[in-house]
């Protein structure tokens, strides 16, 4: 059986380089560890930036607040149940809170193609900020 290659596709998470010279803080990914022991791809949106500013600067100073409204959402909720159904071996899965956020964000936003939303999670920043920045890929064939 042939194994399928899966693209990657990652937000960009470390500072520009400032115009005086300085170096960026890198962060890793925040991998998050749920009750079960499962341990998820959850990041923090807050380590988002577009050039040497926050992701979350940039929207709020657009006027942009349904992102911060669906991500407060749907972190006040209960996700140990649909956690508790994924298997504890393999490769770190995306966490839930973020595909529920991004499909949400998109069925509001009028998109609800898988395709779709691919590619909205890659382009737009209100859904970098509800997702973190994941960029969910379909397998396909290559």
């Amino acid at each position: 059986m042939d194994k399928q290659k899966r693209v990657v596709i990652k937000v960009n998470r470390n500072n520009q380089f400032d115009l005086f010279g300085g170096q960026p803080s890198v962060k890793p990914v925040s991998k998050k560890i749920s009750t079960t022991g499962r341990v998820f791809n959850d990041p923090d949106p807050h380590d988002i930036y577009l050039s040497v500013a926050r992701l979350e600067d940039h929207l709020k100073q657009a006027g942009i607040k349904a992102p911060f409204v669906i991500r407060e959402l749907l972190q006040s909720q209960d996700w140990s149940t649909i956690e508790a159904r994924y298997a504890t071996s393999g490769r770190a899965p995306y966490a839930p809170i973020c595909m529920v956020g991004l499909i949400l964000y998109g069925i509001l936003q009028g998109v609800s193609s898988l395709r779709g939303l691919e590619k909205f999670a890659r382009v737009d920043l209100g859904c970098m900020w509800v997702t973190g920045g994941i960029c969910p890929r379909r397998f396909h064939d290559q």
